[in-house]
């Protein structure tokens, strides 16, 4: 009698949460670390991020079903981002046109002379940074070949848990020519396995698959977006035990940028520039309907980055955009709009 009264009593609980809740069914584990002020944070898991609050542990009718603790943090009924949407406030009872696919833009037209022109100052200004980057890289790996010729590759297995420097062996084209570059880098190590990897500008991103290759290991990581990467890259144990202290570190934002009309100017290409990179976007000939959102993967031009202060240039055979760009959200997606 008493298991059958428990029984129901789970029934209800599970009820009443669907009734009130809405928790995201997509959970992530995130290993425990130390931060930089020595505070120990605990292995929890989290709900996969996406564009709203509703259906997170912590957001007000929800409750985390590792902990028990219910949600405190105000629905916010809406998308996270900082640009116009059809389900935001000051639109949702207008009438709308949303579509669900993207439209090509059209592509006629001789690019005006005046965009060429401020185009080329634009590139040398970047080329002159780009350089300056890449010469970086190449004393950095001479450094690191020498690090590798004095220690020997070690395996991951029967390691002491804890952060440990690795060689990040990768291929990078510099002056039109492929170069192998070999990085310092850190990854985390919990019982015999690689669950955290610290990559440049120290993005963090956790580990989704990694296998034993030669000396080294192969990698897979995941994204902010909760997309996986394509193709795996190698890296090279060297220390026998773990850093002393653990590194600095920081989750990198999703910044995609994408348009809503076409300006029969054709594909649209896109650079990012911080202080001391360049961030080359690639190009995007489609545009949107609806708006897209942090997951979205095709027809926009996305970046993985750090926070901090940016520049931004795109153009296409008609226009012309440049702007200053503040990275200070999990996600931020910005509208190119045609004046």
């Amino acid at each position: 009698m008493t298991r059958n009264i428990a029984l129901i009593f789970i029934f209800l609980i599970g009820f009443v949460s669907s009734i009130f809740g809405q928790v995201n069914p997509n959970h992530i584990y995130v290993s425990g670390y130390t931060r930089s002020d020595g505070t120990v944070v605990k292995p929890y898991y989290r709900t996969a991020s996406n564009s709203t609050n509703i259906d997170n542990f912590s957001t007000v009718g929800n409750t985390n079903p590792y902990t028990g603790k219910a949600g405190w943090v105000p629905r916010d009924d809406n998308y996270a981002y900082n640009y116009f949407s059809s389900k935001s406030t000051s639109t949702r009872n207008k009438s709308v046109k949303t579509y669900r696919k993207t439209e090509k833009i059209k592509n006629y037209g001789s690019q005006k002379q005046w965009i060429k022109n401020k185009l080329y100052r634009y590139a040398k200004k970047s080329l002159k940074k780009d350089k300056s980057y890449n010469k970086s890289l190449r004393s950095e790996t001479k450094k690191q070949r020498r690090v590798a010729k004095k220690n020997k590759a070690l395996t991951v297995e029967n390691r002491s848990n804890g952060w440990y420097n690795i060689n990040f062996a990768r291929t990078a084209e510099i002056n039109k020519k492929a170069e192998n570059l070999l990085l310092e880098r850190q990854v985390l190590i919990e019982n015999g396995k690689i669950i955290k990897y610290i990559g440049s500008e120290n993005m963090v991103y956790d580990v989704y698959d990694f296998r034993k290759s030669g000396s080294g290991y192969e990698v897979k990581i995941i994204f902010p977006d909760n997309s996986i990467s394509k193709v795996y890259f190698k890296v090279f144990l060297y220390q026998e035990e773990p850093l002393k202290n653990t590194p600095e570190f920081d989750y990198p934002s999703v910044v995609f940028f994408y348009v809503t009309e076409s300006n029969n100017g054709g594909e649209i290409s896109l650079v990012l520039e911080s202080k001391d990179k360049v961030y080359w976007g690639g190009f995007m000939d489609e545009y949107w309907n609806e708006m897209p959102d942090c997951q979205t993967t095709k027809n926009v031009i996305k970046f993985y980055l750090p926070k901090g202060n940016y520049t931004f240039y795109a153009e296409n055979n008609k226009s012309l955009w440049s702007n200053s760009l503040v990275v200070n959200k999990y996600c931020q997606g910005m509208r190119l709009t045609y004046k």
